[in-house]
Order: structure tokens, then C-alpha cells, then sequence
């Protein structure tokens, strides 16, 4: 009951590296939107965290 499951290669790269392509909309709306420092400085860093 035990099986292992193997992904595509780019479904386990996305997955390893989520924070990084979570960032990138989150440094976008920072950098065209109208973005508070409080939201800011709490939305990217939870963006980077993944």
C-alpha cells in the first residue's frame, strides 16, 4: 500500500522552488499596485516563505 509516486521534473522543481514563483506576482503588485509598508513587509517575506 506503500507506493511511491514519481512527478514530471518541472511539477518537482515548481513545487522546490514555490516561494521564488510566489514572489514574483507579490514584487509585481508591490511595484504597480498602490501596496501599504505594513502589507508589504508582511506579504513578501509570506511569499518567499512559500
Amino acid at each position: 500500500m506503500n507506493e511511491r509516486h514519481e512527478f514530471p521534473v518541472w511539477r518537482t522543481t515548481l513545487f522546490k522552488h514555490r516561494g521564488a514563483v510566489l514572489a514574483l506576482p507579490a514584487i509585481a503588485l508591490v511595484a504597480f499596485g498602490k501596496p501599504s509598508r505594513r502589507s508589504i513587509a508582511a506579504g513578501v517575506p509570506l511569499a518567499l516563505a512559500g
